[in-house]
């Protein structure tokens, strides 16, 4: 498979608690104190990935991201070797595919990132309670359970979205320090902000199969490498906390690549017959009816059930 979110969920310059606390707490007071004399504006990145293509099929794909709210639209860049596309989208959509002049190239790498235009000032905004983020990944929760992939797989996933949210946790924890102790950047409140609107998880609860579960989880993984990249590219134009910064560059470099090794690993291509998030109810009634009618062995009643092209491959047909 590939690296568990888990072993990387603690930045590498960091040896105990004690150390953290007291880096963090220094953190926040140096971004309060410079937080208005960079000499360079800090994109305000969201979504931040890198990846390849398997064929010049794919030469031209979509991507997605997830919501801001209050964006008025979104500067979506792709760049690779001798390549740079820049587009405009408009705030109500989230999703754009390449459409410029040069294909992508098999084997080529490229990254790929939005960010929001600089008109809105996130100083002064409140952020609403998370009342609805624990109820949505547990139902989130719920739906990987509910697919019908292998048990191995489930596990993987499972650890997958608990890696991110760790993540999630400890990026909210350094930023809640900063703004608890006076930090009044527009960089911190901005990520602050953007992290604790409830889109993955509730569009991970709403999932309806298993490449919706996979989509979500690269486009959370994708808004964490946007967040701890802009803070980290905000610390070193800062001139401050240089090895709290690489650090959060390079979990942002992992987190960058969650969406690729996500793909490649899962193979979904095996799978395309257990994207069924419901225990198929029709084929379960249909193979409980023949049994009952005694004519057929319960082994040849599910045989014929479950060889129809309608059948995903449910729970019901899976031996």
């Amino acid at each position: 498979m590939f690296k568990d979110l888990s072993q990387i969920s603690q930045p590498s310059t960091v040896t105990d608690n004690g150390s953290q606390e007291l880096q963090s707490s220094t953190m926040a007071n140096n971004i309060f104190q410079t937080s208005k004399s960079l000499a360079s504006p800090v994109p305000r990145l969201i979504c931040y990935r890198y990846f390849n293509i398997d064929s010049v099929l794919d030469s031209r794909p979509t991507f997605g991201w997830l919501p801001c709210q209050e964006a008025s639209k979104y500067i979506v860049q792709l760049s690779g070797k001798g390549l740079t596309w820049l587009k405009e989208v408009p705030a109500t959509e989230t999703t754009v595919t390449y459409d410029g002049e040069t294909l992508l190239q098999p084997g080529e790498n490229y990254i790929f990132k939005v960010e929001i235009d600089c008109q809105k000032s996130y100083v002064n905004s409140q952020v609403e309670p998370e009342v609805n983020i624990v109820e949505d990944v547990q139902k989130g929760i719920k739906t990987i359970e509910g697919t019908a992939l292998p048990r191995q797989f489930k596990a993987s996933m499972m650890a997958q979205l608990d890696g991110l949210l760790i993540a999630r946790d400890e990026i909210l924890t350094i930023l809640q320090k900063a703004t608890r102790q006076g930090s009044n950047s527009p960089i911190i409140h901005f990520i602050y902000n953007s992290l604790n609107e409830d889109s993955a998880c509730k569009l991970l609860a709403n999932a309806c199969s298993c490449d919706d579960i996979l989509d979500v989880l690269g486009d959370f993984a994708s808004q964490l490498a946007a967040a701890n990249i802009t803070l980290g590219e905000y610390l070193l134009l800062s001139g401050i906390q240089k090895s709290l910064a690489k650090s959060l560059m390079t979990k942002g470099i992992d987190l960058a690549l969650f969406a690729q090794n996500l793909e490649g690993a899962f193979q979904l291509t095996q799978f395309s017959g257990l994207g069924s998030l419901n225990s198929c109810e029709s084929c379960a009634q249909e193979i409980q009816d023949c049994i009952q009618q005694g004519v057929l062995s319960p082994a040849l009643c599910k045989h014929i059930t479950c060889i129809k092209p309608e059948c995903s491959g449910c729970p019901a047909c899976i031996p």
